[in-house]
């Protein structure tokens, strides 16, 4: 029986491009996304030009870690981030209503190191290693969740948000400049019409 020429390279491409996808979802499955965006895609969110905070508390902070700083801070880095992606801030009559949370937990993390090591003798053939001591540091570790979330004007629904989990030695409030960032570079999506 003869097998087309076409038939073959078909099928070599089929099982070509199902590798490939494989790959790409063991490698996506390895390394968790740092930020995990979803919108409407239905709508074109580049069209709008103004924006407001959500009525209510759209700034919430939750962290031992000076929450009113932070929560000034983070403030600051939104409005200014969606400046540089063409959005005004309309107090009143936004196109967009715009919250952020940020919820920071602290723990302590214990890393043990060997001080001195000595060789005991056994009567086998190798000898066995027993710690002497060890040292035991302590190092404060702070889990910072933010997400932004983007609605229309009448708050009807959720129409775009961002949400980043991440680790930090050290507070969250000196890598919250760069996380607002990489939350807010992705928006606005592309329109509907460019994908």
């Amino acid at each position: 029986m003869r097998v087309p020429e076409r038939a073959v390279a078909a099928a070599a491409g089929w099982i070509g491009s199902a590798m490939l996808a494989v790959i790409a979802l063991c490698a996506a499955c390895a390394t968790p996304p740092e930020v995990q965006v979803s919108y409407d895609e239905s709508l074109d969110l580049s069209q709008f030009r103004t924006w407001d905070w959500i009525e209510g508390d759209a700034l919430f902070v939750y962290a031992p870690f000076d929450p009113v700083a932070v929560k000034q801070q983070l403030s600051t880095l939104v409005e200014g981030a969606l400046r540089q992606r063409g959005l005004e801030r309309a107090p009143g009559g936004g196109e967009l209503r715009v919250a952020a949370l940020l919820v920071g937990t602290r723990h302590v993390e214990s890393i043990r190191r060997a001080r001195a090591m000595r060789t005991l003798f056994s009567h086998h053939d190798i000898g066995s290693y027993e710690v002497e001591s060890d040292d035991v540091e302590r190092r404060p570790i702070d889990r910072c969740r933010l997400a932004i979330y983007v609605t229309g004007s009448q708050q009807e629904k959720m129409i775009w948000q961002a949400v980043s989990e991440l680790k930090h030695t050290g507070g969250c409030a000196t890598h919250l400049d760069a996380t607002v960032a990489n939350l807010l570079a992705s928006f606005p999506p592309p329109s509907p019409e460019g994908r």
